[in-house]
């Protein structure tokens, strides 16, 4: 088991291994030709997410298994990091915080397509094959620190509740309302 974070359970070795291979910017099928198992890569992630407290993307399973400890901090590479303008910093922490392509558009003021671009101009910049290779290589480039805050996540529209009319905000089943 690797060190965490009090609090945050430990990872199991085969999660670290599945979570390391991820941030190498491996797809799934490829770990699990690497570890010799098939669904094992998916349920993997499927475990760490609640470990961790995520509930986006597997970009966002990395950034937090960085921050509570159960992955360690990935070396620096020997090249000097790319410089990120705001706009690429703002869009390299919206990966880390699992935000979609729709959130990010909507947060940014953009259209859809406009933010796929951006991203992938990220990616092309960072030499990441992947939203969660881009992110390991923020933590790597240390673009990403444990004491970086992640940014606020766009609200869902208030919509109407059916039995008064009133707006209501739509909240995911267990949340806090």
């Amino acid at each position: 088991m690797t060190a965490h974070a009090a609090g945050t359970p430990a990872l199991r070795p085969l999660d670290v291994t599945v979570m390391t291979r991820l941030a190498d910017g491996l797809r799934c099928a490829s770990i699990a030709a690497e570890l010799g198992v098939t669904t094992t890569v998916r349920a993997a992630i499927r475990r760490v997410r609640p470990r961790v407290g995520a509930d986006g993307h597997v970009a966002q399973v990395l950034d937090l298994a960085y921050r509570s400890g159960n992955l360690p901090l990935p070396p620096r590479p020997a090249a000097p990091p790319p410089n990120l303008t705001e706009q690429q910093q703002r869009l390299l922490l919206q990966l880390a915080d699992g935000q979609s392509y729709q959130q990010i558009s909507t947060t940014d003021g953009i259209g859809l397509s406009t933010a796929k671009l951006h991203i992938r101009n990220l990616r092309q910049l960072l030499g990441a094959d992947s939203r969660a290779h881009a992110v390991h290589l923020g933590w790597a480039n240390r673009h990403i620190t444990a004491g970086t805050a992640l940014p606020t996540r766009p609200q869902p529209p208030a919509q109407p509740d059916p039995a008064d009319g009133q707006p209501t905000t739509t909240c995911p089943p267990g949340a806090p309302r």
